[in-house]
């Protein structure tokens, strides 16, 4: 907004999320706007018409797609940009870390891996978390998450609603000090609930592919995905509505 009201300045103190300021950022330059940085960003009122853009792939909802691939057998996804300012997009090196089968080309293929345990901060890709954490969940061994209480905050407490999923699913967690600790396993079939969160709701519809179980609430889904379930079908994924 500021690029529209004349040269503006903006202070952002503790700054969590810097990926999505880059996106931010990244979308001012393509529309002509300068903005430079030192204490505080300096924004000049310099908008202009960027004629015809491209709007990227999201790599938020493409994370469940990938984990489906890992955790159930294979996926092919077209038309990411793994160059692009999505924080997001770090799923890629968090899969290679946990040694998971997943490779980038002119697409991104996952296949079903046996995964090992992390450790990783969330701090700037807190939206990733409910997937990270069953990803972890199925992973041998000890993974933590750090940089967690802010996730207390987003559609719904995703800190209780993550650990209420993981619990349900049998796999033991701790928390401490903005940490959380999940101790892999093998999931066992169950009843999860959305949370009225689109991202709790996907996430535990991911985690029950291979066992079975019940997601209740599952309309928020909406919210940042709509064709999951069609998508989910297409790749084989059976269920009952």
């Amino acid at each position: 907004a500021l690029a529209y009201l004349g040269d503006s300045s903006l202070v952002i103190d503790n700054a969590t999320s810097n990926d999505y300021i880059n996106i931010t950022l990244d979308t001012l330059k393509t529309f002509g706007v300068t903005v430079t940085k030192n204490d505080k960003y300096y924004i000049k009122n310099t908008i202009k018409s960027a004629g015809s853009i491209n709007c990227e792939a999201d790599w938020s909802s493409a994370c469940f797609i990938i984990a489906l691939g890992i955790l159930g057998g294979k996926t092919v996804i077209s038309n990411l940009d793994i160059n692009s300012s999505q924080g997001d997009k770090v799923i890629v090196d968090i899969i290679k870390k946990m040694n998971g089968n997943i490779s980038v080309g002119s697409d991104i293929v996952s296949t079903k891996s046996k995964l090992s345990a992390i450790d990783f901060d969330i701090k700037d890709c807190p939206d990733i978390a409910p997937i990270l954490a069953v990803l972890m969940g199925q992973a041998k061994g000890i993974s933590t998450i750090t940089s967690v209480d802010r996730l207390k905050i987003k559609e719904s407490d995703r800190l209780k609603n993550i650990t209420k999923m993981l619990n349900s699913l049998g796999i033991k967690t701790e928390y401490s000090l903005d940490k959380l600790t999940i101790y892999g396993g093998e999931f066992k079939a169950c009843t999860l609930y959305g949370e009225n969160d689109h991202r709790i709701a996907i996430s535990s519809i991911v985690a029950l592919t291979s066992i079975g179980g019940e997601v209740v609430d599952i309309k928020c889904i909406d919210k940042s995905y709509p064709t999951f379930i069609s998508d989910y079908k297409s790749l084989g994924g059976c269920y009952e509505l």
